[in-house]
């Protein structure tokens, strides 16, 4: 329910900035927990992973450049082959770029071997990357 998680995301920050109180929230929601979470904790197995703030942990996970190319295969093997990037496809045939690559040698690569560029966003990590990075020892 839509509403219902906005009004209690709503009644949580109330909580904490109007009357000073400390909410413990569990939940596997990981996209409802960053919205409204100051600090993370990260539980596995029954021991704690790491606690710290969100922007924390995000810092800690892999970004990804999502790039959208007319051959995307084409386009994959240069990133690898010249560069070192992983890169890993989506269904829809969007080329993941994982790590420390930089968006303009990627579009600077791409047209260069005329390969259409036909978007390229830089996504931030998700909680939900952070977890399954420190859980799984890697992204999902």
């Amino acid at each position: 329910d839509p509403e219902g998680f906005r009004d209690m995301r709503a009644l949580l920050r109330e909580l904490v900035q109007q009357r000073g109180m400390t909410v413990l929230l569990s939940s596997h929601l990981l996209h409802e927990v960053e919205q409204v979470a100051t600090r993370v904790g990260v539980i596995r197995g029954g021991k704690m992973l790491v606690e710290a703030s969100v922007d924390e942990l995000r810092n800690r996970a892999a970004r990804r450049i999502e790039v959208a190319v007319s051959d995307p295969p084409r386009a994959a093997r240069l990133l690898r082959d010249r560069f070192g990037w992983p890169v890993s496809a989506l269904e829809d045939g969007t080329l993941l770029v994982h790590g420390a690559a930089d968006p303009s040698r990627i579009a600077q690569a791409v047209v260069g071997e005329s390969i259409r560029l036909r978007r390229l966003v830089e996504r931030e990590p998700s909680l939900e990357d952070v977890f399954f990075a420190l859980s799984e020892g890697g992204p999902r």
